[in-house]
């Protein structure tokens, strides 16, 4: 019986076109070049991309990201909204500033604008 999967890459490169290109190369490669009868790519396709938290971004450069730190949750903390209101410094999109429990997760991926605080100094955060 077939099997469809759905499978996220985190790869090393600005140009989305680039890739999208090298992905296809692979995942045909995958597809045309199966020793195995048993196992065979049969078909594939490529949703789209989307870019990563600077968060992450600063980790691959750096060189201290964490193998599947892209598929993990993400929150955004701001210290100086956490010791002007009492811990109440991680961000949701359904409460504002409040606490790490009741935090927006967020998936790897970037967003269009981090939120207004205090101290200008919001950033990401893996939620562990």
């Amino acid at each position: 019986m077939a099997r469809i999967f759905t499978i996220k890459f985190l790869v090393d490169e600005q140009d989305e076109e680039v890739a999208n290109d090298r992905l296809n190369d692979l995942l045909l490669a995958a597809k045309t070049d199966s020793e195995d009868d048993d196992f065979r790519v049969l078909d594939f396709h490529i949703a789209g991309s989307t870019d990563i938290n600077t968060s992450m971004e600063d980790s691959i450069v750096n060189e201290t990201y964490a193998p599947g730190d892209f598929v993990l949750d993400w929150v955004i903390y701001s210290r100086s909204e956490f010791e002007a209101n009492d811990g109440f410094g991680y961000w949701s999109n359904d409460y504002g500033w409040t606490s790490f429990d009741l935090a927006t997760r967020f998936g790897g991926q970037s967003i269009e604008q981090m939120p207004d605080c205090r101290g200008k100094d919001a950033t990401w955060q893996l939620a562990l």
